[in-house]
C-alpha cells in the first residue's frame, strides 16, 4: 500500500475514534445534576382542605403532631341512605377559593425499614411526630400552596414517594377536583398509582392520626387501601384510573370515601360518586361497594353476608371468593336494554344453629337461592339510585359506545345526553351462585 493511502487510512481510524468519543460524552454526564437523598424533603402524604372550612391557624404555619380539626363523624348520620348533593353543585362557574394544604414529610433516618427495624436515630419511638414532619400552607391554587410550603423547608420537596392524597368532602362537592388533578397529572414526580381519597370531614385530620400499627399515618392509609383491594373489599380505584374515567363520555369516576373513627381508626365508609370531576353523592352502605364490584366483575370477592336458612331457624354466613360479570346491550323500544349476568362462587363460613343440615342438597340450594335473591335486589337498588342521580359509575354508556356506535352517534353524542338517557335504560339482572365448600363440623 502506498504511503499516502496508509496516511489516509490512519486519519480515518483517528476520526472514527474521535467521533465515538464525542458521541459517548453525553452518556457520562448522568450525574451532573444529581441530588442526594439527604438533600430532598420526601413528601409521603398530602391533605387538601378549603381554607375557610379547615381547622383554624395562620397561613404557612407548621406543626409536628395533632392539631385542631373538625369532627370526623356525626353519630346522627343515617348510614343506610345514599346522600346526594343539591343539583346546583354540578352546574355554575367555579368560584375563587383558597386551599389549606397539609403535608407529611419523612424525617431522614426515622422511617422504619421493616418489622422491628429502623433507619437509625430514634427509630424505637412510637411517636408519629418523630417519623414525619407535618406542615401546613395555604394558597389560591395547589401549586401556590406547595410553593408556600417550600418556603418552610430548606430541602427541595420531592413527590416521587408520595403515596396518598386526601381531599375534603367540602372541596370535592363545592369546587370539584379538576384543577387538582390537572396539576397532579402535569407533575412528572407524582405517580399514577397514588391513592386519591375523599375524607368525610377534614382531610388534615387523616394526616395527623397516630394508628398504633404504623408510625407513619400516610403509609397506614396506603396500607388500608392496598389491603382492602387484596382482600376483595374495594376496587383498585387509584388516581390514574380516576383521571381516565373523568374524561370518558359514558362513565363517571368514583373514589374511596373514608372517615376517622374516634381518633386513630380509619374506616372505608363507601364510594364517593362523581359527575365529571365534581362529587355529587356518597354510598353509605357496605353492600353498595359489593354491588359496584359485582357489576365490574372485580375479583376476588371478600364480603360476607348473613343469610337466613329458608324453612329453618337459623342463619349461615356466606362469603364470596370469586365473581365474574358479563354485560350485554341491545336496543329495546328505542332505549338501551342491558342484560347483566353475574356468577358468584363462595363458601359457607359459619352457621348459627347446629341443627342446620348443610349436607342436605335441598338446604344448600335454598341458601344459594336466598343469596341470589338478596344480591339481585341489592344490584337493582344500586342501579336505580344511580339512575335517579343521573350518574353512571359502572360504565354502561361505554358499552353503548362500543356495541351500538351508530345509535350513540345518532342519539347520544355527549356525556350529559347519555346521563339523561341513562335514566330511561332498562336492565335484566341474572345471578348464579355456587357454593364450593360448607366447612367442617366437629361431631
Amino acid at each position: 500500500m502506498p504511503r499516502r493511502d496508509r496516511l489516509r487510512a490512519g486519519w480515518r481510524v483517528k476520526l472514527r475514534v474521535l467521533g465515538a468519543l464525542l458521541l459517548s460524552l453525553p452518556l457520562v454526564t448522568g450525574c451532573w445534576d444529581r441530588l442526594e437523598i439527604e438533600m430532598r424533603a420526601t413528601v409521603l402524604g398530602l391533605a387538601i382542605d378549603l381554607a375557610d372550612s379547615a381547622a383554624g391557624g395562620e397561613t404557612n404555619t407548621s406543626q409536628g403532631g395533632s392539631g385542631p380539626s373538625r369532627g370526623a363523624s356525626d353519630p346522627d348520620t343515617d348510614d343506610t341512605r345514599l346522600d346526594a348533593t343539591a343539583s346546583s353543585g354540578i352546574q355554575g362557574p367555579i368560584r375563587q377559593h383558597a386551599l389549606r394544604l397539609t403535608a407529611q414529610i419523612a424525617v431522614p433516618g426515622r422511617i422504619p425499614l421493616g418489622p422491628g427495624g429502623g433507619g437509625g436515630g430514634s427509630s424505637g419511638s412510637s411517636d408519629p411526630s418523630q417519623a414525619v414532619w407535618v406542615l401546613h400552607a395555604e394558597g389560591l391554587t395547589l401549586d401556590e400552596a406547595l410553593q408556600n410550603l417550600q418556603q418552610q423547608v430548606a430541602d427541595r420537596l420531592f413527590y416521587g414517594h408520595l403515596r396518598i392524597i386526601v381531599v375534603s368532602e367540602a372541596l370535592a362537592r363545592e369546587y370539584g377536583l379538576q384543577k387538582t388533578t390537572d396539576f397532579l397529572l402535569r407533575n412528572p414526580q407524582v405517580r399514577r398509582t397514588v391513592w386519591l381519597v375523599v375524607a368525610r370531614a377534614n382531610a388534615a385530620q387523616l394526616m395527623e392520626t397516630a394508628p398504633p400499627l404504623e408510625r407513619v399515618p400516610a403509609l397506614y392509609l396506603m396500607a388500608t387501601m392496598d389491603h382492602a383491594v387484596q382482600m376483595g373489599k374495594f376496587p383498585n380505584e387509584f388516581f390514574g384510573i380516576f383521571a381516565s374515567k373523568a374524561v370518558m363520555k359514558g362513565r363517571e369516576p368514583v373514589l374511596p370515601y373514608v372517615e376517622v373513627m374516634q381518633r386513630d381508626n380509619v374506616r372505608i365508609s363507601g364510594l364517593a360518586l362523581f359527575h365529571g370531576e365534581r362529587m355529587v353523592a356518597t354510598t353509605a352502605r357496605t353492600f353498595d361497594i359489593t354491588s359496584y364490584m359485582q357489576l365490574q366483575g372485580v375479583g376476588p370477592g371478600g364480603y360476607s353476608i348473613m343469610v337466613p336458612v329458608p324453612g329453618q331457624h337459623g342463619t349461615v354466613m356466606w362469603q364470596a371468593f370469586r365473581r365474574k360479570s358479563k354485560i350485554q346491550v341491545r336496543l329495546q323500544d328505542g332505549v338501551p336494554h342491558f342484560t347483566v349476568r353475574i356468577r358468584l362462587e363462595g363458601n359457607i363460613r359459619e352457621k348459627s344453629q347446629s341443627g342446620i343440615q348443610l349436607n342436605d342438597p335441598r338446604v344448600l340450594a335454598a341458601i344459594e337461592q336466598q343469596v341470589e335473591r338478596e344480591g339481585r335486589e341489592g344490584l337493582q337498588e344500586f342501579i336505580q339510585r344511580t339512575q335517579q342521580l343521573k350518574i353512571d359509575p359502572v360504565g354502561f354508556g361505554e358499552y353503548v359506545r362500543a356495541r351500538q356506535p351508530r345509535y350513540w352517534d345518532a342519539h347520544v353524542h355527549t356525556r350529559d345526553e347519555w346521563e339523561t338517557l341513562y335514566q330511561r335504560a332498562t336492565f335484566d339482572i341474572q345471578m348464579q351462585v355456587k357454593t364450593d365448600r360448607i366447612g367442617m363440623e366437629n361431631v
